[in-house]
């Protein structure tokens, strides 16, 4: 069981779950007993492990991909909190809240864990998907003024240089490969159902693992509630229709996304 778990959190998959490309786990008990000491206790064992390995390859540092935790605004600090003391400080944390319509990117390039929030994850998909129509639009101009490259060249060409220039500062959320994502409270509001800004926001992360935190029993019912949930813990994102595409599917055919 603590294996399991233990992999699952890291970004870790089983091989069955591999095979059926699950990528994630869900810890769903009562308020108070202990949820965030548990994600943060595996969380410093992992990097305490990270050290030990690079000292027997005799690396400095190994490349360990940042964790994300999107939580509501008034948990941040009790996730802040937990971390640095649980862990001594060892693992750093940032707390990023941009709700507005710019972004200036993470600040600290150097954090572990990067905290933030249902709505400013919103507004960095939508800043992602501006990104991602802006460069459409460049190809087509390329095009017509007789680039000799091809389109999916040029989409190629526009999209890196973008990437690495562009969306860490815009969209750093979106463009980022985390290791395991946290969504805590994950019934309320952020997960709440599959047609809500906030479950796409999350559909579309491109992570290793994700984890669902939440003390609170499903509210209206469970297709409803756990709609969301279940497709995102039951089908890796390499197995499922990329959310945009489902949007824009939807869109045309006149109907709401997940029904």
């Amino acid at each position: 069981m603590a294996e399991r778990y233990i992999k699952r959190l890291c970004g870790g998959r089983l091989k069955e779950e591999v095979e059926a490309g699950s990528q994630g786990f869900a810890l769903c008990y009562a308020m108070g007993m202990g949820k965030t000491h548990v994600v943060v206790a595996v969380h410093y064992m992992l990097h305490i492990y990270m050290q030990e390995v690079a000292k027997v390859l005799g690396a400095s540092v190994l490349p360990v991909k940042k964790n994300l935790i999107v939580a509501p605004v008034g948990m941040h600090q009790h996730w802040k909190d937990h971390i640095t003391r649980i862990t001594g400080g060892a693992i750093t944390v940032e707390v990023y809240n941009r709700t507005g319509k710019h972004s200036s990117g993470l600040s600290d390039s150097s954090a572990h864990v990067i905290i933030t929030n249902p709505e400013t994850l919103v507004n960095d998909r939508k800043r992602f998907k501006e990104n991602r129509a802006t460069i459409e639009k460049l190809v087509s101009d390329a095009v017509a003024h007789g680039n000799p490259k091809t389109p999916d060249d040029l989409r190629e060409m526009f999209t890196k240089q973008s990437d690495e220039r562009c969306l860490p500062r815009d969209a750093p959320l979106g463009v980022t490969t985390w290791g395991v994502v946290i969504i805590d409270e994950f019934h309320d509001g952020c997960l709440a159902n599959a047609e809500n800004l906030a479950s796409r926001a999350v559909l579309s992360l491109n992570a290793d693992g994700f984890g669902l935190l939440s003390g609170t029993p499903a509210q209206n019912s469970v297709n409803g509630d756990l709609q969301a949930p279940l497709q995102l813990l039951s089908t890796h994102r390499s197995k499922r229709k990329d959310i945009s595409l489902v949007e824009e599917e939807c869109a045309k055919a006149g109907k709401k996304v997940g029904s």
